[in-house]
């Protein structure tokens, strides 16, 4: 899907009302521009039905538009994310699926099939074949560094010593991939936080009380919602946290949300450069780096309070942790004297972060993203080329 944010002159200009487009295919767009005009002929609706040469697997590719607006569709439609020359992640079954590449490695003794996340890899005839399956209860993914090994392969990267960068929106882990081993080097966790302690953390001192206060102030209805939240024994990832005070969460949220709420907010904003936002303290030694929620709230509401909207906010959001990943894997990179990098993750899935980690590590060293398979697929092969050591 892609997002394509509206200028306000283009709005004027069209009378249009809504903020931006959401685009899966050329066709899309079109059916948009001409439901516009038939609106402004009385015309409110039209229905686009499947075509019967559809493959059976979007056959539930059913789009209503009413006033030129998308209302409703059975699926999504995710397509490939891409910076510049550089495939980050491939996601959905637009991908090349059912998958055949040349299988390189030795052949090992046992089974040579793996499952992982509605996924599986098989060996024929000198080929290894990843296709989807549908099963009840998915598979979790039971290493990080098996979906790093299924980018390294689609790159013909085997063998060479790589950072593998597993880039998730509880955890990230770093890893430095041998032929045959590998070994953690680093980690990140915004996993798992007390909304009430970080609140009175934020309060200890007389700055952090002023900016809730002023907080409150302004913003008395989100205060009141997320107060009735301090109460619960839930525990709350970062972006959660930041989401909440932003505005932007759902109205019933959960614990685990807030990325996606502003990855969601972020898209209808499109800023070549978005605000910093800090998520660490600035005396802390750039090799003891953890995201605090008490830095990243602090910094996000700074901008709040003076004026600067929610989304704009979001993308700072992203875009500065990218930043702030990209330099830790960049430093990793140099001190282990590496030359390319394979990254994998959930969070590759929004543009602004991707942009962000992929300008600040390529100067640097090479960066890899899956270029065939969708994310979960990538652990299937990953694992075909574990086993195979």
């Amino acid at each position: 899907m892609v997002h394509l944010p509206l200028s306000q002159d283009f709005r004027s200009r069209t009378g249009t009302s809504f903020q931006q487009l959401d685009i899966g295919l050329a066709d899309d767009l079109i059916a948009v521009l001409v439901t516009q005009k038939l609106s402004k002929l009385g015309i409110n609706s039209i229905l686009l039905q499947k075509c019967s040469d559809l493959p059976k697997e979007n056959e539930e590719l059913t789009v209503l538009y009413h006033n030129g607006q998308r209302e409703a569709a059975a699926q999504t439609r995710p397509v490939a994310l891409r910076y510049e020359e550089t495939t980050l992640v491939v996601r959905g079954e637009r991908s090349l699926l059912p998958a055949s590449l040349p299988w390189s490695l030795p052949l090992t003794t046992g089974p040579m099939h793996s499952c992982s996340n509605r996924y599986v890899a098989q060996l024929r005839d000198s080929s290894v074949i990843i296709e989807s399956y549908s099963q009840e209860n998915e598979t979790p993914l039971t290493l990080n560094v098996n979906p790093l090994r299924g980018v390294a392969y689609q790159h013909c990267l085997e063998g060479r010593p790589l950072l593998g960068a597993s880039l998730n929106s509880d955890e990230v882990h770093m890893y430095c991939l041998q032929e045959t081993s590998y070994q953690q080097c680093g980690h990140v966790s915004t996993n798992k936080f007390d909304l009430k302690q970080v609140i009175e953390n934020i309060q200890s001192d007389e700055s952090g009380r002023t900016l809730l206060q002023n907080y409150r102030q302004q913003h008395s209805d989100l205060w009141q919602k997320i107060t009735a939240l301090m109460d619960g024994n839930e525990e709350w990832q970062l972006w959660d946290i930041v989401a909440l005070f932003q505005g932007i969460a759902p109205a019933s949220m959960i614990p685990g949300y807030g990325l996606r709420s502003l990855q969601d907010a972020a898209a209808t904003s499109l800023h070549a450069k978005y605000p910093r936002v800090s998520f660490t303290d600035s005396c802390s030694p750039r090799n003891e780096v953890e995201p605090d929620p008490i830095w990243a709230l602090r910094s996000s509401l700074s901008y709040r309070l003076a004026e600067v909207a929610p989304e704009i906010i979001a993308g700072g959001c992203l875009e500065s942790y990218g930043e702030l990943l990209g330099n830790m894997i960049l430093e990793q990179v140099m001190h282990l004297g590496l030359e390319a990098v394979v990254v994998h993750g959930d969070l590759l899935e929004h543009r602004t972060f991707a942009a962000a980690l992929i300008r600040t590590v390529s100067p640097g060293c090479a960066v890899y993203g899956s270029i065939i398979l969708p994310q979960d697929a990538c652990g299937a092969l990953g694992e075909m080329v574990e086993r195979s050591y």
